[in-house]
């Protein structure tokens, strides 16, 4: 059987313009200061601790949305959302209740190591890059597999930390929600028919030279964030993007306006296809579907959103609202470069 697997995961937006700094401090439950405490801007390499005095700060750009991340071990994340527009940045850790699990005798069907395999390559992908991330703290991962859903589930103790040896990068991955549903019982990604990851991430830059930099370069042009780059400065043919509508080349300018706003890009589709084609949602005020070609990978945007910005890297601001299949749709943690990379 041939799946139509559907990947849905956050990437936080950045729209770039004038950086500032912003500022706060970190305190436990009992409102003293907590030093080490890792503080970053999700999907970026932007990240410090707090210092002795439990204070931090960091350069953000103006009008940004994204969300900034307060994390340390044995305490709940504190995700602040537009922290530009958060004038109260202190912060209190709320220490992690150490729950037991309830322990459910049942029939297992599938060894750990089996539902290890297939969390991994839904998690990092079974391109080159994905099937060469090392996870350091597998034993930190609880998985679960529903029999009467069959659903495979997971969660982790501590944020998974990852070795992207190929794109040159150490990647702290915090999950907050895992799953991967099959048409049947089986741990066989060939059976799967939606999987979803969503989490924060912290990338640290651990190797930098030329042949990196190449890889990163060619990675980037198979992104989402380049798709959205050729969308806002409307330069299909010089990267090789082929815009289609249903089966047929057409013309992405007769579909999109697009506007400067600084230095990020408002994007407005034009068409609403609500009324044309049979969704499994439920009503929705907006649709569009469209289709692209690059190097022979075809993908399908859907588009829920009639509206949306993309900033210089390529991040657009609704990405909730807007998902891929085809060839993006695959795209996994281990394909995904830092929010915040512009190829050299």
């Amino acid at each position: 059987m041939i799946s139509k697997i559907q990947l849905l995961f956050v990437l936080m937006f950045t729209v770039s313009a004038y950086s500032q700094t912003i500022s706060g401090s970190v305190f436990d439950e009992t409102k003293v200061p907590v030093p080490g405490v890792s503080v970053y801007l999700d999907g970026t390499t932007i990240g410090t601790v707090t210092d002795g005095n439990g204070k931090y700060s960091l350069e953000i750009s103006q009008n940004s949305n994204i969300a900034l991340i307060i994390q340390a071990l044995g305490y709940e994340t504190i995700i602040i959302n537009d922290p530009l527009k958060n004038n109260d940045l202190d912060s209190y850790l709320i220490p992690k209740q150490n729950q037991l699990r309830e322990v459910i005798i049942t029939k297992e069907f599938f060894t750990r190591k089996q539902k290890l395999a297939v969390f991994k390559e839904q998690l990092l992908g079974k391109s080159k890059a994905g099937r060469s991330c090392i996870i350091d703290n597998e034993e930190d991962i609880l998985l679960d597999y529903d029999y009467k859903t069959n659903v495979l589930s997971a969660t982790s103790i501590n944020p998974i930390k990852v070795r992207n040896t190929y794109l040159g990068y150490d990647v702290e991955f915090n999950l907050q929600d895992f799953y991967v549903k099959f048409y049947k019982k089986s741990v066989q990604s060939i059976d799967a028919t939606e999987s979803l990851f969503l989490g924060t991430t912290l990338y640290r830059e651990v190797k930098k030279d030329s042949k990196i930099e190449k890889i990163r370069r060619e990675t980037y042009k198979q992104s989402t964030m380049n798709f959205f780059k050729v969308l806002a400065n409307n330069n299909w043919k010089e990267a090789k993007y082929t815009f289609y509508k249903g089966s047929f080349p057409a013309n992405p300018e007769h579909y999109f306006t697009i506007t400067s706003v600084g230095d990020s890009k408002k994007i407005t589709v034009l068409y609403n296809d609500t009324e044309h084609i049979t969704l499994k949602e439920n009503k929705t005020k907006f649709y569009a579907e469209y289709s692209v070609l690059n190097k022979k990978n075809q993908s399908k945007i859907m588009f829920y959103t009639n509206e949306f910005y993309v900033d210089k890297f390529g991040n657009n601001s609704n990405s909730d609202e807007i998902r891929f299949s085809g060839y993006l749709g695959t795209r996994r943690l281990g394909d995904l470069l830092p929010s915040n990379y512009l190829p050299l």
